[in-house]
């Protein structure tokens, strides 16, 4: 039988005739190409060319604000509105008086401002006590 060597393509074979086994037939080089710089815009002459940062938005933006205004009534007892506003509207004893004091002498008085959603709550609760409210846009 011929040797190894004379059966093997001349591609297969090393510098020494002798074939090379486990080697690819193919070339796995890999060539690399530097990355392209990023294009530059040119800045135009003056403040044309400038613009302003966009305003950011925050929730407090986007969220309308009510007022809960307490409704004066001749028949409120001042400790049962005095105790609803601390427990309902987490109003301190000092502040409930004034705002119950405002209420009777000027017919309204502005409890609080919150979100929509809150001062709906607020208005559900104090209609429960049996006290009139009212929810109104703040501006």
């Amino acid at each position: 039988p011929a040797p190894a060597s004379a059966r093997l393509p001349p591609a297969m074979l090393g510098p020494s005739a002798k074939p090379l086994i486990g080697r690819p037939k193919t070339s796995i080089e890999k060539t690399t190409k530097p990355l392209a710089e990023p294009k530059r815009e040119e800045k135009k002459a003056g403040a044309a060319g400038k613009r302003a940062p966009p305003k950011r938005k925050t929730e407090s933006d986007e969220i309308p604000m009510f007022k809960v205004v307490l409704l004066g009534d001749e028949e409120y007892e001042e400790v049962h509105v005095c105790t609803q506003l601390e427990k309902i509207a987490q109003v301190d004893g000092a502040a409930a008086k004034r705002i119950f004091a405002e209420a009777t002498g000027s017919g309204s008085s502005v409890i609080c401002v919150v979100a929509e959603e809150v001062a709906e709550f607020y208005c559900q609760q104090f209609r429960r006590a049996e006290i009139y409210v009212i929810m109104e846009e703040d501006v």
